[in-house]
């Protein structure tokens, strides 16, 4: 069923906050809603503030929906919720990426005006096994 037909759809409003499996805050964290008939059509968004908590409505005539949940250090999550108002709280899995470069690149001639000006330390630097 699509999530907007020629009538009205109610709106949900949806709440909640996102931990990790210590029961830390998992702040910034990206929050999707999305039709489980279409999964790739995004019906809302927000990301969680430096609390862990986030809130959102959507219209949706659809009797469920997908609520995914992610951040670069933890496994994304998928749940399939009521389309109900309420409160859904996700507890993520943490998990560690190590990057194999990281490359931190600066301008390294610029001008102001009629001077030229060099950043001496933007020529070369290279931080190797940096863990996430």
């Amino acid at each position: 069923m699509p999530c907007v037909l020629y009538g009205q759809a109610i709106q949900t409003k949806l709440w909640g906050s996102v931990k990790n499996i210590s029961g830390e805050i998992m702040d910034f964290a990206s929050v999707v809603v999305a039709n489980p008939q279409s999964p790739n059509k995004i019906l809302a968004s927000a990301y969680t503030d430096e609390q862990g908590k986030y809130q959102m409505a959507v219209r949706c005539n659809s009797d469920s929906l997908l609520l995914r949940v992610s951040r670069i250090e933890m496994k994304p999550i998928t749940m399939k919720i009521p389309n109900q108002s309420g409160e859904y709280n996700v507890v993520a899995d943490v998990k560690g990426r190590e990057l194999r470069e990281v490359t931190v690149k600066a301008k390294k001639v610029y001008s102001r005006g009629d001077t030229i000006n060099y950043n001496v330390g933007s020529f070369s630097f290279v931080i190797r096994s940096v863990y996430c």
